[in-house]
């Protein structure tokens, strides 16, 4: 099995995902994003939902949720990494998820935290005391802690001193490290945009021991239209994370559905017939030939397909990121609200696109009648087994 020199961690707060139009948007922009792990916080999920949620590649799913529709954490596991996991800790409020395993034969424990806003602090030192035993030199944190850590997790610098004074000292105890900040040091960008006061916060976090830190060679702060809050990727490097070797290509037949790429691969085939076939090739040599050329021809088209609807975007994500280090720098009314409208046109356009994307492919009957179907198909096999589902999370 090829092994690859880094694993990957992605931290974001979605601010819900309950909404079928949301949930294509979080699937799509993880396989983008491709982590071995993906750490998500304010799902809003209930128990009952979760089943909602299946993102192709990323089946291995832990949970911590409530029957309400609040709090709710989600850690998903690559199904390229081989993870054994031994010890699962969930909170009863849907805020904080730790595992406990291997991740390729590598020991690993990994907690994502939720921190209520309200009670931010308190909530950190209370649970962190109580995970304090579970917590080791493989020990990595991440999540949405609604607390900056210094006076560089926040654009105007003013902090609650005693709060973040009270928070490092237990960090530094336990001995975590904020990862993003030791590699980024001095550097002003933040996770989340309080609209009503026109500030920027890092309240979003990576921490690891120590022992772990100091492997992870590079840490960034990452844009999620469909959220509120901006994601942290951090890239851990020892040279011993392994990962499944992989797929093999397979055609996605959505792009049949344009009509030039379609003209394009008929095109495509009659010429390569036309310069082949002249009955001197064996069957077999010409139709692997045809393979290649025509999977070449499909790979080339979908990544000019991709670009051109990334440009719109792109452009916007440009114009988004010079009003962001404008009102950093001089906070200003009207920066504000130049920074909400493009904010409102990228998710509008993504938004758009992805209901387009389910139309084409008729799914919203799958998620709507999703849970009708597995409910009666586990009750049916319930009652077959004589079985029970109390006491079951």
């Amino acid at each position: 099995m090829p092994g690859s020199p880094q694993m990957t961690i992605i931290t974001l707060n979605v601010n819900g995902m309950n909404s079928p139009i949301k949930r294509r948007r979080i699937a799509e922009w993880i396989r983008i994003q491709n982590p071995t792990i993906c750490c998500l916080q304010e799902t809003h999920m209930r128990r009952v939902d979760t089943h909602k949620v299946r993102i192709k590649g990323w089946s291995k799913t832990f949970w911590a949720s409530t029957d309400r529709k609040k709090a709710g954490v989600v850690i998903m596991i690559s199904d390229k990494a081989n993870a054994k996991i031994d010890l699962i800790k969930r909170d009863r409020e849907g805020n904080y998820i730790l595992l406990k395993g291997t991740l390729d034969n590598e020991e690993i424990s990994l907690i994502n935290m939720y921190a209520p806003n309200n009670i931010a602090p308190k909530f950190l030192m209370e649970k962190l005391g109580e995970l304090k035993e579970e917590i080791d030199n493989k020990t990595i944190l991440v999540g949405d802690l609604n607390q900056p850590l210094s006076n560089l997790d926040k654009s105007n610098q003013k902090i609650n001193k005693k709060e973040v004074k009270e928070v490092n000292e237990i960090l530094e105890k336990l001995e975590l490290i904020d990862i993003w900040r030791k590699i980024n040091r001095d550097k002003k960008e933040y996770t989340f945009f309080s609209a009503p006061h026109g500030t920027f916060t890092k309240i979003d976090h990576t921490l690891g021991h120590r022992n772990i830190a100091h492997k992870c060679k590079k840490a960034e702060i990452m844009n999620a239209a469909f959220s509120d809050h901006k994601a942290i990727k951090i890239m851990i490097s020892n040279g011993t994370w392994k990962t499944k070797s992989k797929t093999n290509w397979k055609l996605n037949n959505m792009i049949l559905q344009n009509r030039l790429a379609k003209e394009e691969i008929i095109e495509t085939i009659n010429n390569f017939i036309k310069e082949n076939d002249n009955g001197e090739t064996s069957f077999q040599t010409f139709w692997d030939a045809a393979k290649a050329v025509i999977r070449g021809k499909f790979i080339s088209l979908k990544a000019h397909i991709n670009k051109q609807g990334r440009a719109e975007i792109n452009q916007l994500e440009m114009q988004l990121k010079k009003l962001e280090s404008d009102q950093i720098k001089n906070p200003q009314q009207k920066t504000k609200l130049e920074i909400l409208k493009i904010k409102g046109e990228i998710n509008k356009i993504e938004s758009d696109r992805t209901i387009d994307l389910i139309n084409k492919t008729r799914s919203w009957y799958f998620e709507k009648n999703m849970y009708r179907l597995c409910t009666f198909g586990l009750t049916k096999h319930c009652s077959s087994l004589s079985l029970t589902t109390h006491g079951l999370i």
